[in-house]
C-alpha cells in the first residue's frame, strides 16, 4: 500500500531537476521580473557612467603630473631593489684582515 501510494504521487524528475529532457521549469512570477528589470536598470546606469565619465580624456590624461607620483614610487621600488640585490662595499684589507693574528716578525 505504502508502495503505491509513492509511486501514485510522485510528480518529480529524476536526476537533477533544473536540466536535461524532462526538467522542471519554474514559472515567471512577477517578483523575478520585476527583479531582472532593475537589475537591467543598474546595468544600464553603469555602463552610461563607464560610456561618458566625469573628466574628459584630456582633462584627465595630466592632472596629476606635477606631483611625480608614479616617478617617486618606481624610483623607491629601483632603490630598494637595488639594495636588496647589491652586497655592501668591502677592500681587500678587510677580506685579508683575519690573517693578521700576530706581527712579531715585524
Amino acid at each position: 500500500m505504502k508502495l503505491s501510494l509513492v509511486c501514485l504521487f510522485k510528480k518529480t524528475v529524476s536526476g537533477h531537476i533544473f536540466r536535461g529532457k524532462n526538467r522542471l521549469v519554474k514559472p515567471v512570477s512577477r517578483a523575478a521580473m520585476d527583479k531582472q528589470i532593475l537589475e537591467y536598470d543598474r546595468q544600464e546606469k553603469i555602463m552610461r557612467l563607464l560610456r561618458y565619465p566625469y573628466l574628459t580624456a584630456e582633462e584627465s590624461s595630466g592632472h596629476a603630473k606635477h606631483l611625480m607620483k608614479p616617478q617617486k614610487m618606481i624610483a623607491n621600488l629601483n632603490a630598494l631593489k637595488l639594495a636588496k640585490t647589491m652586497k655592501p662595499h668591502v677592500t681587500l684589507e678587510e677580506r685579508l684582515n683575519h690573517l693578521k693574528t700576530g706581527e712579531a716578525w715585524d
